[in-house]
């Protein structure tokens, strides 16, 4: 797992994710729910289920490339050295850090089932140091992460036929940030699946 500088993991953290794991022999990453701590102390639970039972692997690209909810979250979960080796660690892009997790989360989707564990087994503290609080968001930055995602869509070496339909959402979810959010044209990927 990634140990990021700003969470806190309960005594369980491991043995709960992979006994999770351990249940589902097709995931491939097992996350818990997180507590949020933000800079002014205020604290919630978050929860991530938009890929809980989704065995469809271009469903679940989607669902990540859709990025609704709390998306980050399972990065901080437990994840199979096969799935991690295959991979490799978080990688820089054209926006530097900016959402490197979010490429590496969907290719991720692209190997294998998410397994979520109801419980707050990570606490993420905000501070003034935090990384994520410090990136300059935009259609440039937004881009370069979208690229990425591009990048690890092809490293997944998916059939070509899932590989079209991947590349296509990450092409519509581009333009419709860039055009600020116009969601009315028509999807390359819809009559694909």
């Amino acid at each position: 797992f990634f140990a990021f500088h700003d969470d806190l993991f309960e005594p369980t953290y491991v043995e709960e994710l992979v006994e999770a794991l351990m249940r589902n022999r097709r995931a491939v990453l097992a996350h818990s729910d997180v507590r949020l701590v933000e800079r002014d102390g205020t604290t919630k639970d978050l929860s991530y289920f938009a890929l809980e039972g989704v065995t469809k692997r271009t469903e679940r690209a989607r669902r990540m490339i859709l990025q609704s909810g709390h998306w980050w979250i399972p990065a901080r979960g437990l994840f199979r050295a096969r799935a991690a080796r295959r991979i490799g660690g978080l990688r820089r892009h054209l926006a530097g850090e900016f959402s490197a997790d979010w490429p590496w989360l969907l290719h991720m989707t692209l190997l294998g089932e998410f397994v979520r564990v109801p419980v707050p087994l990570c606490t993420k503290v905000y501070t003034k140091q935090s990384l994520s609080k410090s990136w300059k968001r935009g259609n440039r930055a937004w881009l370069a992460a979208t690229l990425s995602c591009m990048r690890e869509a092809r490293l997944a070496h998916l059939p070509f036929r899932e590989e079209i339909i991947v590349q296509s959402m990450l092409l519509n979810s581009c333009s419709e940030w860039i055009t600020g959010g116009i969601r009315s044209r028509p999807r390359l990927w819809k009559w694909m699946t």
